[in-house]
């Protein structure tokens, strides 16, 4: 099982799986990079973020406490004080992955985009 240390670094094989993952699950994403990181977006709101250490997600403050609960869930870097969170990508199959990224994905749909 791959590290959920801070140190984790997200693999070129990791960052094809979420684009495959994210390119299934989510109409009319849009991927661009910002912060020198490839951003996944809907209606220009960022909704995942592949990062070194894994996968941010977007979630409530909320939703976060229950997420954090699991220990292979982190505090998003930068962003975890506004409910973000970060997981490993070698810790969740396929199933669990697409399952994130589409609750992360209507998070904005549910809020409505711009």
């Amino acid at each position: 099982m791959a590290s959920t240390t801070p140190d984790a670094v997200t693999t070129p094989a990791a960052e094809r799986r979420v684009r495959r993952v994210v390119e299934r699950r989510i109409s009319g994403f849009d991927e661009t990079t910002t912060w020198d990181h490839p951003t996944f977006r809907l209606g220009g709101q960022i909704f995942a973020v592949l990062h070194d250490r894994g996968l941010l997600l977007r979630c409530t403050t909320a939703e976060a406490t229950e997420y954090l609960r699991d220990d292979r869930f982190t505090p998003a870097p930068y962003w975890g004080r506004f409910g973000w969170v970060c997981i490993d990508i070698g810790t969740v199959d396929d199933a669990e992955l697409a399952q994130l990224v589409s609750d992360a994905a209507g998070r904005i749909t549910r809020r409505g985009r711009r």
